[in-house]
């Protein structure tokens, strides 16, 4: 929720030095999560709860050697939402930073491997100054 978000944005706040920085990962508001399997060749299935409100659940099962898997559970927040929250606990300079795929990664798999993942990141990273 906004409230839970606040609770943990406060902490970081004070923990970080003047003009410290936060760098974080979370899932990308932005991706509706409507790909299901398409994800299964970097070793993850998404699932969105809908409809996708605040508060929604995202799972991540992620495959595991042979038919184990681990779920993941997060909880949809607009963008806005959480930098309206970060910015409310006083972090400043937020900034969303689209993941990129390396030279070495485009070398080993190829460019067309990771054309799901760059068409639309399942995660972003934010970075904010306290």
């Amino acid at each position: 929720s906004r409230n839970e978000l606040l609770k943990q944005c406060q902490p970081v706040k004070r923990l970080l030095k003047p003009g410290g920085r936060l760098v974080a990962v979370n899932s990308d508001p932005s991706d509706p999560g409507d790909d299901g399997e398409a994800t299964r060749p970097y070793g993850y299935i998404k699932t969105v709860e809908r409809p996708q409100v605040e508060g929604s659940a995202v799972h991540y099962r992620f495959l595991l050697d042979g038919d184990e898997a681990m779920t993941i559970t997060n909880f949809f927040i607009s963008r806005e939402v959480m930098q309206a929250q970060m910015e409310t606990a006083g972090l400043s300079h937020v900034r969303w930073i689209a993941p990129r795929v390396s030279a070495a990664g485009i070398e080993q798999m190829g460019a067309d491997y990771w054309q799901v993942i760059e068409a639309q990141p399942p995660f972003c990273l934010i970075e904010a100054q306290g």
